[in-house]
């Protein structure tokens, strides 16, 4: 099932359009990223990128926001906690 939302830490990027879904799925959307206790939320666009399929679910996920001085990319592994998944951080780049 293609998700139209995937959340990533406090992240949530949303309304995905799959661009590609195959052994890898390619997509676009938008990024909403609450900044600290004030409640503000940015609202960026993003692309995303899962690979790694194992049994069935995508293990591994590149997202990306923003453009050049301001490009942000993290990429994140799919971990299982009890019957629970969700995606770690691994590494990111740039600042948002």
């Amino acid at each position: 099932m293609r998700p139209s939302t995937v959340v990533v830490g406090m992240a949530a990027i949303g309304h995905i359009h799959w661009l590609r879904w195959s052994s890898q799925a390619n997509g676009r959307g938008e990024a909403r990223v609450p900044n600290g206790p004030s409640g503000t939320v940015f609202i960026y666009s993003a692309t995303i990128h899962a690979y790694s399929d194992q049994g069935g679910r995508y293990t591994r996920l590149r997202w990306t926001l923003g453009g050049g001085s301001d490009r942000y990319i993290e990429w994140d592994r799919l971990i299982r906690s009890g019957g629970v998944y969700a995606w770690r951080v691994v590494r990111y780049t740039g600042s948002s």
